[in-house]
């Protein structure tokens, strides 16, 4: 966090889920797989969602990856590990049903990014859901329009400069200034 210079957490609770905004080249998939990192140490199982040209498998230690046009045949049994779905480019696709089926577990959390201007614009898109939990990142934002996307009211200046990795975390619509760590 830049106001303390500490670890900051990015926080779901049960039934919440996670969006990663921003334009081209801002860290979207990097912190996705940061996302995945810190799950996996938890014990989480990582279900990627991704195209051919995603770089997420190589930045995480995935279970299994599948492509939006396998989302279809995805099946998640009920079980006592709890299941991170990592989507990379979320705005790119429309959901066949399956991701929508998930949203209601309580043993599923769903992180998906996508570019802002697109989210913004995706009124009837199956990450409007994501974005009501209200928690996420927003990597190198325009102040003026992506805090609604997680219902936040961002700084109109910030100080420091906004470099790919750096944005605002967004818990329950309060944002904090933070640089996103490398997954490891």
């Amino acid at each position: 966090a830049e106001a303390t210079l500490a670890p900051v957490e990015l926080v779901a609770y049960h039934g919440e889920h996670i969006v990663v905004g921003g334009p081209a080249r801002s860290g979207r998939t990097t912190a996705l797989a940061t996302i995945g990192g810190v799950s996996r140490a938890g014990g989480a199982r990582l279900i990627g969602v991704a195209t051919p040209r995603s770089p997420l498998a190589t930045l995480v230690e995935l279970d299994e990856v599948v492509t939006p046009d396998q989302l279809k045949d995805l099946e998640i049994p009920v079980g006592s590990t709890p299941v991170v779905v990592l989507v990379d480019d979320a705005d790119g696709f429309d959901d066949a049903g399956a991701l929508p089926q998930l949203l209601g577990r309580d043993d599923v959390l769903i992180a998906a990014a996508g570019r802002t201007a697109t989210l913004r614009k995706g009124y009837n898109h199956w990450t409007r859901a994501l974005r009501e939990s209200r928690v996420g990142v927003l990597l190198v934002p325009d102040v003026d329009l992506d805090g609604e996307l997680l219902g936040a009211k961002l700084p109109r200046r910030s100080p420091v400069a906004m470099v790919p990795g750096r944005g605002y975390l967004v818990n329950g619509g309060e944002p904090t200034l933070a640089q996103i760590h490398l997954p490891t």
